[in-house]
């Protein structure tokens, strides 16, 4: 899940899922909470 676990094999426990998945979700929250709702996104 993490690439900490990934590369140097280390234990994936409860706590460190949590915070990988708390960390994620706020990281979205903010981006979705950036865009204003009054002005449409802009085309890519």
């Amino acid at each position: 899940m993490t690439l900490g676990s990934l590369i140097f094999d280390e234990p994936m426990s409860a706590g460190r899922a949590l915070a990988f998945v708390l960390i994620i979700g706020g990281v979205l929250g903010l981006k979705l909470s950036d865009r204003p709702a009054d002005r449409p996104a802009p085309a890519a």
